[in-house]
């Protein structure tokens, strides 16, 4: 009498390899327990393809954008690095400048007044025209008035004569009501000798 395999859920199958021609009943009890996943998605097949679409949309949706702030973030590092660079180029230019700086590169709002830390020049700011990069001076050096209601433009640098030297009032920049300026004397010969008594 030959013997049956049983392939009831609880048997265990044989380890040893099943002859030809016989049933494999663990390869039976894993198509059964398939079974029913195999019908679902065969009865939502529609469903569950409307989902992987979606899905793949979003996910190149994602991709796209974050190409998009890859490219922003290498914009804004080069404008981080133009910037590091310009910056560089100012202070190196200030550095080279052998005349010594009687009002250090600031800001001041329009309406205000500065005087140079010699005493000798004297700056009053009339007012800031944005529009144009320029603002308007009243200037007094050594107590006398050398211009009034004179316009600088960004980036000029007025001399201005006096006693002491030549002073050079820098325009540097306008933002707003604002304008960033500095002064520098220029020391010649003659008033060398005067300062230092030679």
């Amino acid at each position: 009498m030959k013997a049956h395999h049983n392939c009831s859920p609880g048997a265990v199958p044989p380890l040893r390899k099943t002859p030809a021609g016989r049933h494999n009943c663990y390869n039976s009890n894993v198509v059964r327990d398939l079974a029913p996943l195999l019908g679902l998605v065969r009865d939502h097949f529609l469903l569950i393809a409307g989902f992987c679409g979606v899905g793949l949309v979003f996910l190149g949706w994602a991709l796209i954008e974050a190409f998009k702030s890859n490219q922003h973030g290498d914009e804004i590092l080069r404008l981080r690095q133009r910037l590091y660079e310009l910056e560089r180029d100012s202070s190196a230019g200030e550095s080279r400048n052998p005349d010594p700086i009687v009002l250090s590169r600031r800001w001041a709002n329009s309406g205000s007044a500065l005087t140079s830390t010699d005493g000798g020049c004297l700056l009053i700011i009339e007012r800031v025209v944005a529009a144009q990069r320029l603002a308007v001076f009243t200037i007094r050096v050594d107590g006398l008035p050398v211009y009034q209601s004179h316009a600088i433009r960004c980036g000029e640098t007025l001399e201005l004569p006096g006693r002491s030297g030549t002073y050079l009032l820098r325009l540097w920049e306008v933002d707003g009501i604002q304008v960033g300026l500095s002064v520098a004397l220029r020391i010649g010969l003659e008033n060398r000798a005067v300062l230092t008594g030679d």
